[in-house]
């Protein structure tokens, strides 16, 4: 009467337009070559999870279906804005979600100029019943003029906390 206990990554997948990598390990219990009981344990990786405990199996499939195009697209869908250089393509909002989540001190204008924009693209369009431009959108209109100048300043500013940051 021999006891043995066999764990082995049984199942293997890989998931979604992120490539999560899905991991089942199989912990079997037999006796004499018979097994007696079966468990598992699952944990799923994602394109930014460290593998470097993973079995050799695993990280080649990682590795293989992580391109830098998945690492990037997870990354963005984590943190809501993109990867790469922010002067880019970033929108004001994402540099300024940057520099909140991480911890770099901003220029106040920057928060001014997309609190402007959006106040501006909430009222613009309303309309009252008789199809007049209603008061209110055209102060938030008149009073954010010269707004886009302003954000490519504010995006400046933004940058440059960001470069001083990672200096």
């Amino acid at each position: 009467m021999a006891l043995s206990k066999e764990v082995k990554y049984d199942k293997i997948e890989v998931v979604g337009d992120s490539k999560h990598v899905q991991c089942r390990q199989a912990t079997v219990i037999s006796e004499d070559g018979k097994e007696l009981s079966r468990s598992f344990n699952r944990h799923v990786l994602h394109p930014d999870s460290d593998i470097s405990g993973e079995p050799q199996e695993v990280q080649d499939i990682c590795n293989a279906v992580w391109s830098d195009e998945v690492k990037a697209a997870w990354f963005l869908h984590q943190h809501e804005y993109p990867s790469g250089d922010p002067s880019d393509s970033w929108t004001l909002a994402q540099l300024q979600k940057y520099c909140d989540d991480n911890d770099i001190e901003h220029y106040p204008e920057a928060i001014e100029a997309v609190e402007a924009v959006e106040a501006v693209e909430a009222v613009a369009e309303e309309v009252d019943e008789d199809g007049n431009v209603i008061t209110e959108a055209v102060e938030a209109v008149e009073g954010v003029e010269g707004v886009e100048a302003k954000s490519k300043d504010t995006k400046a500013s933004l940058l440059a906390a960001i470069d001083e940051a990672s200096e």
